[in-house]
């Protein structure tokens, strides 16, 4: 655009100069805000229901191509410890958020079978920028209270991560890497940053309201059978009755005979 410009003296003397100025709009960038919805492969922010936050923690780190990322989370409450990949270019400072629900996402169709330790969702970067053209290798270390292991007899072994994608719970490799006195330390494998749920599988302890046999009750009972009590019928020498049947049987033939001799 052109513009003239004109400028006067305090003598009353006047000037005038022609100019150019050119103005460039710039496509405006992409903030971390939250406008994505639950289930992408990409990173970026939430349209989580508000009230089904329990908490949220936003670390950032400077990601370089070929470098380790590893972003460290240390809120009260936020099971995740820590968020690690390889960068595939550099890309400069980028956020990771985690955010710990209190129910099943508002995001997803519906909740897991197994039993649930924990709700959460996990967007790194932009919305769509966690690809695999910017990153690679992405892991996540979450911890459990041993508490609720115990408490509700859950197998250790079946504690996994799972990762809400094309309308369904996916599976991820999860790793146990270590435990003290309160937790149990887990690593899985990420294959993108979305809807998440930590699962665990409770142990068989018998059909509802049987508390189990006692061997030593069933044993009382058989043994309760009363024992046989000794009458005065009973008393006696064996086979006495028998005996004493055959000598009246030999006294009435003896009888009979006698008659018919008469």
């Amino acid at each position: 655009m052109s513009y003239t410009i004109f400028a006067n003296d305090i003598s009353g003397n006047t000037a005038s100069n022609q100019v150019n100025i050119t103005v460039q709009e710039t496509a405006p960038q992409k903030e971390y805000n939250e406008k994505q919805t639950g289930g992408s492969s990409g990173g970026g922010s939430t349209s989580e229901d508000f009230h089904n936050i329990l908490l949220k923690e936003i670390q950032r780190e400077f990601v370089a191509r070929d470098e380790q990322v590893c972003y460290h989370f240390v809120s009260e409450g936020n099971i995740i410890s820590t968020i690690n990949f390889t960068g595939m270019r550099t890309s400069g400072i980028i956020p990771a958020r985690v955010e710990m629900l209190n129910d099943t996402s508002s995001l997803v169709n519906y909740a897991p079978l197994d039993m649930v330790y924990k709700n959460l969702n996990i967007w790194v970067g932009n919305l769509g920028w966690a690809n695999p053209e910017n990153i690679a290798n992405a892991t996540v270390d979450f911890k459990i209270e041993k508490l609720w292991v115990t408490r509700n007899n859950i197998n250790e072994s079946s504690i996994r991560m799972n990762r809400y994608e094309d309308g369904k719970w996916n599976i991820l490799v999860t790793s146990l890497i270590g435990q003290d006195t309160r937790y149990l330390y887990f690593k899985s494998e990420i294959p993108g940053f979305s809807n998440f749920v930590v699962t665990g599988k409770q142990e068989y302890i018998g059909d509802p309201g049987d508390e189990g046999i006692d061997d030593n009750k069933r044993a009382d009972v058989i043994n309760e059978k009363p024992m046989n009590t000794t009458t005065e019928e009973d008393t006696g020498i064996p086979g006495f009755n028998v005996i004493a049947n055959l000598f009246i049987l030999l006294i009435v033939v003896q009888l009979l005979r006698k008659k018919k001799d008469k």
